[in-house]
Protein backbone atom coordinates (compact mmCIF):
# COMPACT_ATOMS: atom_id res chain seq x y z
CA UNK A 1 0.00 0.00 0.00
CA UNK A 2 1.38 3.38 -0.98
CA UNK A 3 1.48 6.11 1.69
CA UNK A 4 -0.27 9.36 0.79
CA UNK A 5 -0.80 12.76 2.39
CA UNK A 6 -4.36 12.91 1.13
CA UNK A 7 -6.87 13.80 3.89
CA UNK A 8 -9.00 10.97 5.24
CA UNK A 9 -12.22 11.43 7.22
CA UNK A 10 -13.65 8.19 8.60
CA UNK A 11 -17.43 8.51 9.06
CA UNK A 12 -19.28 5.93 11.14
CA UNK A 13 -23.04 5.59 10.63
CA UNK A 14 -24.69 4.81 13.97
CA UNK A 15 -28.34 4.30 14.82
CA UNK A 16 -29.85 6.59 17.44
CA UNK A 17 -30.91 4.46 20.35
CA UNK A 18 -32.19 5.41 23.79
CA UNK A 19 -29.35 3.64 25.55
CA UNK A 20 -25.81 2.88 24.57
CA UNK A 21 -25.54 -0.48 22.81
CA UNK A 22 -22.29 -2.41 22.67
CA UNK A 23 -21.88 -1.59 18.99
CA UNK A 24 -22.41 2.14 19.60
CA UNK A 25 -19.80 2.09 22.36
CA UNK A 26 -17.31 0.43 20.02
CA UNK A 27 -18.04 2.97 17.27
CA UNK A 28 -17.56 5.85 19.71
CA UNK A 29 -14.38 4.26 21.04
CA UNK A 30 -12.92 3.92 17.53
CA UNK A 31 -13.85 7.45 16.49
CA UNK A 32 -12.57 8.89 19.78
CA UNK A 33 -9.26 7.05 19.43
CA UNK A 34 -8.78 8.17 15.82
CA UNK A 35 -9.28 11.82 16.84
CA UNK A 36 -7.08 11.55 19.96
CA UNK A 37 -4.19 10.02 18.02
CA UNK A 38 -3.85 13.32 16.11
CA UNK A 39 -2.62 11.60 12.96
CA UNK A 40 -1.88 14.15 10.28
CA UNK A 41 -4.77 14.46 7.79
CA UNK A 42 -6.89 11.77 9.53
CA UNK A 43 -10.16 12.59 11.33
CA UNK A 44 -13.32 10.76 12.32
CA UNK A 45 -17.00 11.63 12.75
CA UNK A 46 -20.16 9.80 13.81
CA UNK A 47 -23.43 10.32 11.91
CA UNK A 48 -26.53 9.40 13.92
CA UNK A 49 -29.39 8.08 11.84
CA UNK A 50 -32.96 7.18 12.67
CA UNK A 51 -36.08 6.08 10.85
CA UNK A 52 -38.22 8.96 9.66
CA UNK A 53 -41.69 9.30 11.18
CA UNK A 54 -43.66 8.04 8.17
CA UNK A 55 -41.56 4.86 8.02
CA UNK A 56 -42.00 4.29 11.76
CA UNK A 57 -45.78 4.75 11.47
CA UNK A 58 -45.97 2.43 8.45
CA UNK A 59 -44.00 -0.28 10.25
CA UNK A 60 -46.12 0.11 13.37
CA UNK A 61 -49.41 -0.12 11.45
CA UNK A 62 -48.21 -3.23 9.57
CA UNK A 63 -47.32 -4.88 12.89
CA UNK A 64 -50.69 -4.01 14.46
CA UNK A 65 -52.61 -5.30 11.43
CA UNK A 66 -50.27 -8.31 11.15
CA UNK A 67 -49.46 -7.53 7.53
CA UNK A 68 -46.55 -9.69 6.43
CA UNK A 69 -44.16 -8.53 3.79
CA UNK A 70 -41.82 -10.57 1.61
CA UNK A 71 -39.59 -7.53 1.46
CA UNK A 72 -36.18 -7.62 3.12
CA UNK A 73 -35.83 -6.73 6.76
CA UNK A 74 -34.10 -3.46 7.54
CA UNK A 75 -34.16 0.14 6.46
CA UNK A 76 -34.28 1.51 2.94
CA UNK A 77 -32.46 4.74 2.10
CA UNK A 78 -35.82 6.54 1.87
CA UNK A 79 -36.57 5.53 5.49
CA UNK A 80 -33.49 7.21 6.97
CA UNK A 81 -33.06 10.69 8.36
CA UNK A 82 -30.41 12.33 10.54
CA UNK A 83 -31.01 12.63 14.26
CA UNK A 84 -29.58 16.11 14.84
CA UNK A 85 -30.63 16.22 18.50
CA UNK A 86 -29.05 12.94 19.55
CA UNK A 87 -27.46 13.10 22.99
CA UNK A 88 -24.40 10.97 23.61
CA UNK A 89 -23.23 11.28 27.19
CA UNK A 90 -22.09 7.76 28.14
CA UNK A 91 -18.45 8.80 28.57
CA UNK A 92 -16.06 11.70 27.99
CA UNK A 93 -14.95 11.69 24.39
CA UNK A 94 -13.50 13.63 21.50
CA UNK A 95 -16.07 12.45 18.96
CA UNK A 96 -17.15 14.85 16.24
CA UNK A 97 -20.81 14.50 15.29
CA UNK A 98 -21.76 14.87 11.62
CA UNK A 99 -25.14 16.54 11.08
CA UNK A 100 -25.72 16.19 7.32
CA UNK A 101 -25.58 13.77 4.41
CA UNK A 102 -23.01 15.83 2.51
CA UNK A 103 -19.88 13.80 1.77
CA UNK A 104 -16.58 14.68 0.14
CA UNK A 105 -15.65 11.99 -2.37
CA UNK A 106 -11.97 12.87 -2.10
CA UNK A 107 -11.58 12.24 1.61
CA UNK A 108 -14.61 10.54 3.19
CA UNK A 109 -14.53 6.83 4.05
CA UNK A 110 -17.91 5.61 5.33
CA UNK A 111 -18.52 2.66 7.65
CA UNK A 112 -22.05 1.22 7.96
CA UNK A 113 -22.87 -1.14 10.81
CA UNK A 114 -24.57 -4.31 9.57
CA UNK A 115 -26.30 -6.93 11.67
CA UNK A 116 -25.81 -10.41 10.26
CA UNK A 117 -28.18 -13.37 10.56
CA UNK A 118 -26.37 -14.78 13.58
CA UNK A 119 -26.54 -11.45 15.41
CA UNK A 120 -22.95 -10.34 14.85
CA UNK A 121 -22.55 -6.71 13.91
CA UNK A 122 -19.97 -6.16 11.21
CA UNK A 123 -18.76 -3.05 9.44
CA UNK A 124 -19.36 -2.45 5.78
CA UNK A 125 -17.31 0.34 4.33
CA UNK A 126 -17.44 2.42 1.20
CA UNK A 127 -14.73 4.54 -0.32
CA UNK A 128 -16.74 7.16 -2.18
CA UNK A 129 -14.16 8.18 -4.75
CA UNK A 130 -14.45 6.44 -8.11
CA UNK A 131 -11.28 4.66 -9.13
CA UNK A 132 -10.13 5.32 -12.68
Amino acid sequence: MKRTNRPLNIIYFNTSEKGASGGAKIIYGHSDLINKLNISNVTSEVLHIKKNKISKWTTSIKKKLKIKSNKHIGWDAKDITINENYSHEWFDHDVKVKKNFIFDKKKDFIIFPVKTKNGIIAGVWIWIEKKS
